[in-house]
This record gives C-alpha cells, sequence and structure tokens, in this order.
C-alpha cells in the first residue's frame, strides 16, 4: 500500500507501530526478523537505522512496506507464512535485505505487514523494485496455487496508481500505509 502522504517513512516508527498489540487480545500473532544480527527488535531497529544512515545518496524513502492479506477465513501455518514471505520478498530482490514482519488477525483476514530495508545491507546501495506491482500480482497468482488459497484477480496489467485507486474503491475506508 502506498503512503498517503509525501513524507519519508521511519522504519524505528513503523516497527513499533506493527509489534504493538494496540491493547487487543491477540493481535498480533508473531513477529520475526530476518537477515538482522539479532532477532530481538530493539536490536533489528538500530542495526536498520544505522544502515539506512550510511546511505548518505539515497533521496527517496529508504523504508518498503508491504501488506500481504489473506481472504476471509484463509489461514495458513506459519511455516506457510514464512515461505510466502520470503517467496515474495526473493522475487522483489529484497532477498538479502533486513526486515521486520508481523502477522495480524485483528481483522476479518489474516494478514502480514512487512517493513523491508531499502538499503542493502552490505553494498549500502537502494533497491527501488520496477514494476514490482507486476511482478507481485504474477507471484500472488502462483502463491495461491502452490498453497491452495483462493484465486484473487491480481490484475497485474494496471498501472500502479490504477492499482491504488482500485483498492481504494474496494476497500473504502483502509488506510493507506
Amino acid at each position: 500500500m502506498p503512503m498517503k502522504s509525501v513524507k519519508k517513512s521511519d522504519f524505528a516508527g513503523l516497527v513499533k507501530y506493527l509489534a504493538d498489540d494496540q491493547d487487543k487480545k491477540e493481535r498480533v500473532v508473531y513477529t520475526s526478523v530476518t537477515n538482522c544480527e539479532s532477532n530481538d527488535l530493539k536490536a533489528a531497529i538500530i542495526e536498520v537505522t544505522a544502515i539506512q544512515d550510511m546511505n548518505t545518496r539515497a533521496e527517496s524513502d529508504k523504508t518498503y512496506h508491504l501488506i500481504l492479506s489473506f481472504r476471509a477465513g484463509e489461514r495458513p501455518d506459519d511455516e506457510a507464512l514464512k515461505a510466502i514471505e520470503n517467496a515474495i520478498c526473493e522475487e522483489l530482490d529484497y532477498g538479502e535485505h533486513q526486515r521486520v514482519s508481523a502477522v495480524y488477525h485483528d481483522m476479518d483476514n489474516l494478514h502480514i505487514h512487512i517493513a523491508i530495508n531499502k538499503i542493502h545491507p552490505a553494498r549500502l546501495t537502494i533497491h527501488n523494485p520496477y514494476n514490482d506491482h507486476k511482478v507481485l500480482g504474477k507471484l500472488c497468482a502462483a502463491l495461491e496455487l502452490k498453497y491452495g488459497l483462493e484465486r484473487d484477480n491480481h490484475q497485474p496489467a494496471r498501472v500502479g496508481s490504477e492499482n491504488r485507486a482500485w483498492i481504494w474503491n474496494i476497500m473504502p475506508g483502509w488506510k493507506a500505509c
């Protein structure tokens, strides 16, 4: 989901939001840290923000926020969720990048938020996936088949702005991140 405002995202703020149960019982099913030295969220935040600060050339947002949403009633197990997350990050060329994910079931549908550091931890270069909406559309269709999930019409032929408008129209009130 694209951000509504022009301001750049704050990795630390995003991860703190993702890990916050907001006084709801069992909002966050689990959190996961990938490609960081520690599995601790606070340590991951420090590590990622330090890597982001090392890249002084990039002027665009250094955090990629992805939301994977499953149909109501679909509850893949934790192993499948992690495999789906890994496949998506690999396909977007974020496989080596640091990320924090959180799985929620506080709404009608299970969903995963993934906060990805767009700065490569070794090369310190920024990565912006080309045509990510098309890549995600094709990949999600393949993952639905592989994991026996209900098929969706991802419309990968649309441009990004059309997909964003379509999501807003079918999910009015949905807060774009």
